[in-house]
């Protein structure tokens, strides 16, 4: 097993996003992203096995004095920063309580951009490993290659990116399967169909 198989996983969770597609068309919305994100979820979850596997990460090696300390000050400058901005903690609090509907409409911009940063992190994974397997003879290429695979780049990289995925999957997965519990509002429906609506513009567009 090597890591051409993390894209194998990202193209089967491509295919089964396609699907979902269909579901929104039919106005399943809510449905259709509670399974899109779970199955997110899972392929995250079995991504991370399945580098554990290949990479053999040693996770006690990372809990040293040091690296403890690194992180320690690390998060002291954060706070310094956030404390000697203009805003300071202000930054990071709401002027307002939102209402209901504006807490609807900020979720599902939420999902947006989510979905595009879910998007390409799964980009990463189904690019790099097949271009650390192309059967290209360059030198220089080659080289590269070699220096790639023979340091810790690669599995720190596989590993950052589905620590990356894991909190966005695992948000989306409880919140979508929460909201299946409630009945959709009037403001709901307008904006399920307003969502729904490019894709099913797409698949008309396809076939015409």
């Amino acid at each position: 097993m090597n890591s051409i198989t993390i894209s194998l996983f990202v193209l089967l969770i491509f295919f089964f996003h396609m699907y979902t597609k269909r579901y929104m068309r039919l106005g399943k919305l809510k449905e259709a992203l509670s399974a899109t994100w779970f199955m997110d979820t899972v392929f995250t979850i079995c991504g991370i096995v399945v580098s554990f596997y290949i990479y053999h990460y040693n996770l006690t090696a990372f809990f040293t004095l040091r690296n403890i300390l690194l992180v320690l000050t690390y998060l002291l400058i954060t706070l310094l920063f956030i404390l000697l901005a203009p805003s300071g903690l202000h930054l990071l609090t709401f002027k307002k309580r939102l209402t209901m509907e504006e807490l609807l409409c900020a979720e599902y911009r939420f999902n947006d951009t989510l979905c595009m940063v879910r998007n390409f992190l799964l980009c990463l994974l189904f690019f790099v490993p097949i271009m650390a397997h192309l059967p290209i003879k360059s030198p220089d290429y080659q080289k590269l290659l070699l220096a790639w695979e023979n340091s810790q780049i690669p599995a720190g990289f596989y590993f950052t990116v589905f620590l990356l995925l894991l909190p966005i999957t695992l948000r989306q997965t409880f919140y979508w399967i929460k909201s299946l519990k409630q009945e959709p509002t009037a403001l709901e429906l307008h904006l399920m169909r307003h969502y729904i609506l490019p894709f099913y513009c797409c698949n008309r567009n396809f076939f015409v």
